[in-house]
Formats: C-alpha cells, structure tokens, sequence
C-alpha cells in the first residue's frame, strides 16, 4: 500500500517537474551581440544602384489580389478583430512625379483610443535582407548597415504625427530602429523621415538594434516572421517615467519615395554626427495621455524626437528602448520562465522532503 502511494506521489512530483521545466524554457532566443552600424549615409542612391533594397515612387504600382502594392501592404493588427488599414495609390497627391500612396481608415484599439499600429508593413523584408547578406568567414560578427529615407505627410493639414519605424524579427527578438528617433510630421507639408539634420546638413540614420546596438544580419533559423512598420505614436512627456501611457495615433497619411538601402564601404560614411553649432531643444508634446496601456507600448527609456528638421541625437544616457515587441518574442527570460523556475525549485524541495520523510523518519 506504501509503495503504491509513493508511486502514486512520485507520477505527480515528476509531472509537476516537467511541467516547470517547460514553463522555465526561455520562449524566444536572445538578440545577437555583432558589429554595430558604420556609420551614417550623406546621400541616397539611385533606383538601380548596388546595395538598394527597395525603392518604390509608386508611379507603375498597383494592388495586387492580397492586397499588397510592391513591396508594402496594409498591417494586420494584433487584434485580429480590427481590419487592416486600407491602402491605395493616388495620383492627386504625390511628393516627386505623379502618384503616392494613401493609407487610411486605420481603426482603433478595443478600448476606442487611436491604432498606430494599424498601418503600413513591409512583412517581407527578413527575407530581402537574408537574401542580401553575404558571410565573412573571417568575420562571423559581421552586420550590413541600412538606412531608409521617405516622404510623408498627413491628409489633415491640422494634424500632427509622430513616426516611429520599426524593424522586427519576430521569434528571434531583434527590433532594429534607425537613430531611436520620432520623426515629427506636420500638417500636410510633405517631410523626409529616416534623417537627422545637423547644421543644415542631412544625414540619414542607420538602423540600430534595440537592445545590443548591433547593425543588420540575417533572420536566424528562430525567426518565425519579419516586418518594417510605420507606427504612429508621440513621444512620452517624461521619458524616464516607465508608467506613462503611450499615446496612438491613426490619422490618415500619404507616403511617398520609399527607399531602403545599404552601405558596405565605410569610406563612404560619416562615423558619427557632427556636433550641433547652434543646439536647441525641439518641442515634445505634453499633455495627459488617454490611451489604455498595451502590449505593444511600454516605453522604458528617453525618447529622441526630429522635429521640424532638427533632430536630437542619442547618447548612451537616453537611448530609447523599443517595447513595441511582444512577449513571446522579447530576449532573456520571460516572466512565465522566472516563475517557472520558482515552481520548479519548490516542486524539488518539496519532492525532496516527501521522500526524506516516507523513507526515513515514517519508517522510524
């Protein structure tokens, strides 16, 4: 009768420790430690010039029957009961030539505040990019540096956007950003995103990874899926204050001259940005938020804002943390893991007293 009850005991201490071992797995591998960024690009190339990913004026695009214009098609929420954004090229508005393309009727989270997350996708850049990326057997550190440059501009002329651009390897966990920057869109005057202005001069910005500061690689064999986003969103009033809301927005825009490309001879780069002559402080909007918290938006650390032409550079004391990634898909060990592991110890010492007790001192 004892050893049947201590089976019995023993069947259920090691379901509960395998099921803790499952729960302390880490869900999604760790960004990779590589070679930063080489610096910032002066100029962008032209349409057929080596090292240009994508360059799309939408002057010969149409939809095609998934919905998708080029390379770019409308983001289909987390929320699936959300539709995706609406696209279409126009040729009322463009910013060179005769045509844009219009991204509209955006929806809104379940709460009823603004989707900044309902817009324009680029899901299948990983694989681009992976197509792109060739080895250094020297070098196994090894990153490409990207920049984009586009033009956009709102359909409200009194409305004021803030874009921030996000590049995500989902599974794997990277999220690349180029400059950790809110790039601020006025009215409906059409303004270049993807730069920093120093001094009058432009420069365009690499895409940086969140959280190892690593320039660009190739999705790894844990990347389940990619996608370059335009979110919509301000900036935090306080960007130290981790329990600020993030503020959405999803008013329509025009999007035009998308192009993205890579530099692979550091020669023609700038290493770093030169230092502001005149430096000024740009605007950050204020005010109190009125959007639920998400998933999608937990800002951690300082954000920087190009405003108007002027752009603040980061440094290492308020480099901007991008949050926009999902749980399943964040670096390290997950919540879920840590509790894991928690349960997973009492279950040991639990299982580790029981026997202590049936086979020594009950025996007694």
């Amino acid at each position: 009768m004892k050893t049947a009850v201590f089976k019995r005991g023993a069947v259920v201490c090691l379901a509960l420790l395998t099921s803790a071992g499952l729960m302390a797995l880490p869900a999604s591998a760790a960004p990779l430690e590589k070679d930063p960024p080489k610096g910032y690009a002066t100029s962008t190339p032209g349409k057929d010039d080596d090292g240009v990913l994508t360059f799309q004026d939408f002057e010969t695009d149409t939809i095609d029957e998934e919905g998708q214009v080029g390379k770019f098609s409308a983001t289909q929420p987390d929320d699936t009961s959300i539709p995706p954004a609406t696209i279409e090229v126009v040729s009322d508005v463009a910013h060179s030539g005769s045509k844009s393309l219009k991204v509209s009727a955006r929806g809104k989270n379940a709460d009823g505040s603004p989707q900044g997350y309902n817009t324009l996708t680029y899901a299948s850049i990983g694989i681009d990019i992976g197509e792109m990326f060739v080895k250094d057997s020297a070098n196994a550190n090894k990153t490409d540096t990207y920049f984009i440059s586009a033009w956009v501009r709102n359909v409200d002329p009194s409305v004021t956007q803030y874009f921030w651009l996000q590049l995500q390897y989902g599974g794997s966990g990277e999220v690349w950003l180029p400059g950790q920057t809110y790039f601020e869109v006025k009215g409906d005057e059409w303004t270049q995103i993807g730069i920093a202005v120093v001094n009058g001069e432009t420069y365009y910005v690499p895409f940086i990874e969140d959280t190892t500061k690593s320039g660009i690689y190739a999705p790894r064999a844990t990347s389940t899926w990619s996608a370059l986003k335009f979110i919509t969103k301000n900036p935090k009033a306080d960007p130290t204050d981790t329990n600020e809301k993030v503020v959405q927005t999803n008013d329509d825009f025009y999007i035009d001259d998308i192009v993205i490309w890579r530099v692979d001879d550091a020669s023609q780069l700038t290493p770093e940005l030169p230092r502001e002559e005149n430096p000024t402080t740009p605007e950050t909007p204020g005010g109190e938020d009125t959007t639920a918290p998400t998933e999608n938006d937990t800002t951690t650390s300082a954000d920087t804002t190009a405003t108007s032409g002027k752009t603040t550079t980061p440094t290492s004391a308020d480099s901007d943390v991008a949050s926009d990634v999902q749980d399943e898909d964040a670096g390290g060990l997950s919540v879920g893991a840590i509790i894991g592991i928690v349960a997973a110890a009492v279950v040991v010492l639990g299982g580790g007293g029981f026997a202590l007790y049936w086979f020594k001192f009950r025996k007694k």
